[in-house]
């Protein structure tokens, strides 16, 4: 099945060159010639790029890229701003806005393909590889003196036994980590523990804690 393409430009010869390039090389294009056509496609049809104009009457390419990034279903859409606006602070506007990659007109036609292609490899590759080797394992007490700690160690622990890459997070404002671990002081920044302290041991501390007690 070939990638569909959005290509949104109120110029008319550059949103034909465009689809001409773009289909010549497989995708499938689906051209809109304002902010507001774009919005009526993209109420039917889900993209896996977006080429998207900045100077357009009515909707903006601004306004349109943070519409796509405030709707859940195209938050991930990969977002390519092609403009005359050349100027450095332009491009931390499109950047800002959201856009993921930013080129000024004109532009090569190999150069188009290009950034397209490129965006797509990263969104199609980069999620599955993390997806695929990230899990995440909570440890809730009721209370104090339980054993949640240990449990949570031992845990990470045999993770590492198992040639597991693990992080151990305690967020409790009065750890025994840090003496289990025997850290001297929370490695967390007060931004993540909300001021009430914690400790973070990574891979190493636990592979030292690990090869102690065999």
């Amino acid at each position: 099945m070939a990638y569909k393409v959005l290509a949104v430009d109120d110029d008319r010869d550059l949103l034909r060159m465009m689809v001409l390039v773009l289909q010549n090389a497989g995708y499938e294009v689906l051209p809109a010639r304002s902010g507001s056509e774009a919005l009526s496609i993209l109420g039917s049809h889900l993209p896996d790029v977006v080429i998207l104009d900045v100077m357009m009457p009515g909707i903006s390419g601004y306004d349109l890229v943070r519409w796509l990034r405030a709707n859940p279903v195209t938050a991930a859409v990969p977002v390519i701003m092609l403009t005359a606006k050349a100027l450095q602070q332009d491009k931390a506007f499109g950047f800002e806005a959201g856009a993921d990659d930013y080129l000024t007109k004109p532009v090569s036609h190999s150069e188009l393909l290009m950034r397209v292609k490129s965006l797509l490899r990263r969104a199609t590759v980069m999620p599955a590889a993390v997806g695929s080797t990230s899990h995440f394992i909570g440890f809730l007490g009721a209370k104090g003196g339980v054993g949640t700690t240990t449990l949570a160690i031992n845990t990470a622990s045999v993770l590492l036994s198992g040639e597991h890459e693990a992080i151990l997070v305690d967020l409790q404002p009065i750890t025994s980590a840090l003496i289990t671990l025997n850290l001297a002081a929370p490695a967390l920044p007060a931004n993540m523990t909300n001021g009430n302290g914690g400790v973070l041991a990574d891979a190493n501390a636990l592979q030292r804690l690990h090869g102690a007690a065999q």
